[in-house]
């Protein structure tokens, strides 16, 4: 009856997959009943490039060859918590030298959480992220979507996504059958279970 395991104590659970569900399960309060239905998200992505012009404002360049949309998402970063505002940086970092080193590549980056707030949560990293992030606002071939924007929509108008580990969007995008992976920064995730799935997780730049 802890309050850190209050959420597990529902009649009915809901989610996308058998190791997830067996996982809560070995919890010590659980559910009475559990129900695998896979990724109800993946269910709102249509793939639909045309429609991009009213999501994407201003337009993005057309370059010689066709070119490629990176639908990309951070997560929550924090001061003691999982993700790290280290990680943070260096997820933003790899995603700004890609841009830059791939000249057909254009980036729809969705921020989870509002700017205003990393300072907050770390004064010195947060700061740090920020400046990064309003540098790369200003890249021509970089877009920013706060967290009010529909990621359903940046991926199916995308080519291809990529999150930090272990955002939700690579699991809709694979769901909906649309290239995903998910980029782990410094190296850090190298022994999960979804790391020793070949092809959907990447380990620094």
């Amino acid at each position: 009856r802890h309050p850190y395991w209050c959420f597990l104590r529902y009649a009915h659970f809901v989610t996308w997959n058998q190791f997830i569900a067996d996982y809560f399960k070995a919890h010590p309060g659980s559910f009475r009943e559990t129900h695998v239905v896979g990724c109800l998200w993946s269910e709102h992505i249509r793939p639909d490039r045309e429609a991009a012009s009213p999501v994407i404002a201003p337009p993005l360049p057309v370059t010689e060859n066709e070119t490629f949309i990176l639908a990309a998402f951070d997560t929550t970063y924090s001061r003691n918590g999982i993700c790290s505002y280290e990680e943070g940086i260096v997820f933003a970092e790899h995603a700004l030298h890609l841009v830059e080193e791939i000249p057909d590549l254009c980036i729809l980056f969705k921020e989870k959480k509002a700017r205003e707030i990393h300072g907050a949560f770390d004064p010195d990293r947060g700061r740090r992220l920020t400046d990064l992030y309003e540098c790369m606002s200003r890249h021509p071939r970089i877009r920013f979507f706060s967290r009010e924007s529909d990621s359903s929509e940046l991926i199916g108008i995308s080519d291809a996504s990529v999150s930090f580990p272990f955002t939700s969007t690579t699991f809709e995008a694979q769901s909906a059958n649309r290239p995903a992976v998910w980029h782990d920064p410094m190296g850090y995730y190298r022994k999960t279970p979804y790391a020793q799935c070949s092809g959907i997780m990447t380990h620094g730049y």
